[in-house]
This record gives C-alpha cells, sequence and structure tokens, in this order.
C-alpha cells in the first residue's frame, strides 16, 4: 500500500491531466442537488489547485436562503467558518483561500452539512486530505456535522492508509454518484 505522501502526489498528477473537469463539475453540482440538504447551514470551501468547483452549487444555497460558510485558519492548528456571499472579497491564505471578513460561523450547532475537499477516499467513507488535519481536528470537536466529500470518482480508491485519528465521511459525491450513504 501507497504511503500518504505518495498518495497525494499520484493523485495530484491524475487530475492535473482530468479530461472534462468543467463537465465533471457541472454532474457533481447536479448530484449535489439531488442530495436534497436540509442543512439551514453549509459549509463549503474555495476550490483550490484541482478540486472540484462546488462555487455554483453553493451559490444556489445562499440563494435558496441557506448559511453558507468558506473555512479559515483560526490558528496554525484550526479552521473555522466564516459567513460567506458569492460578493464576498476573497483572499489567500498559506493553505487555501479564505473570506476576508465576516462573521464566524458557531459550528457546535446541529443541523450543519459540510462539503469537503479530499485527495481521496474509499467507498466506506474514509478521507485523506492534503496533510495538514484540519478537517480531521475540525470533525473530531464537532462530531454532529454531516460530513459529505466532493471528489471525482477517479479519487474513490478501494484503500488508503488510515490512522486512528482519520476521520470518515458520511457521504460521498462525485460525477458519477448521486450520493453514497456511508455507515460509519
Amino acid at each position: 500500500m501507497l504511503h500518504k505522501q505518495d498518495l497525494r502526489r499520484d493523485i495530484s498528477l491524475l487530475l492535473q491531466n482530468l479530461p472534462n473537469k468543467e463537465s465533471k463539475d457541472k454532474k457533481i453540482h447536479e448530484n449535489l442537488q439531488k442530495l436534497n440538504i436540509k442543512s439551514e447551514t453549509v459549509l463549503g470551501y474555495f476550490p483550490i489547485s484541482s478540486e472540484p468547483n462546488i462555487i455554483p452549487f453553493l451559490t444556489h444555497l445562499y440563494n435558496s436562503g441557506h448559511t453558507i460558510g468558506l473555512p479559515i485558519i483560526l490558528n496554525s492548528n484550526d479552521i473555522g467558518f466564516r459567513i460567506w456571499t458569492p460578493n464576498t472579497k476573497m483572499i489567500r491564505n498559506s493553505k487555501f483561500f479564505e473570506p476576508a471578513a465576516g462573521d464566524l460561523i458557531d459550528c457546535s450547532k446541529d443541523g450543519i452539512t459540510v462539503l469537503t475537499p479530499l485527495v481521496a477516499c474509499t467507498s466506506n467513507g474514509s478521507r485523506l486530505g492534503r496533510g495538514g488535519g484540519y478537517y480531521d481536528r475540525f470533525f473530531s470537536k464537532y462530531p454532529q456535522i454531516i460530513r459529505v466529500g466532493i471528489c471525482y470518482s477517479v479519487q474513490i480508491l478501494k484503500h488508503i492508509p488510515i490512522e486512528k485519528h482519520d476521520q470518515k465521511l458520511h457521504y460521498i459525491v462525485s460525477e458519477d454518484m448521486n450520493y453514497a450513504p456511508i455507515l460509519c
């Protein structure tokens, strides 16, 4: 089995040459709509590198009355989520784009769904991120949050290296599947 860093490198190279990315992103958007998210608050991400672009879906949710949050780095080890609108100015921190200003979302509430980026995952909900552990710590701190992994089908693997601190996803959405309930 590959080590996490080797797998991250291999998937990154694969995604750099992914054909028809825009059409795959549109299909992911359609499949996210089929998921029929009921949460009043939805946390997402601003895509970097070759992550699926979910901004059109977040805009759709915002226009439908949902509160949307995007991640910010709170300190060297943790992320929080700041309220986002389609007009929010974004800035680049050392890891990703985040809202330049806005209120923090209280993530301790029930009824929150997070759409999370990933490098790879398995059909049973194991997730491999970029290696900072931000989402694993966040999921561990807020276990009531519904976790939806967003990826391309080439990122869904039979096995990935996992460790005790790795947190599982509840659902996975790709361009090829409507949604896959995960039994954690």
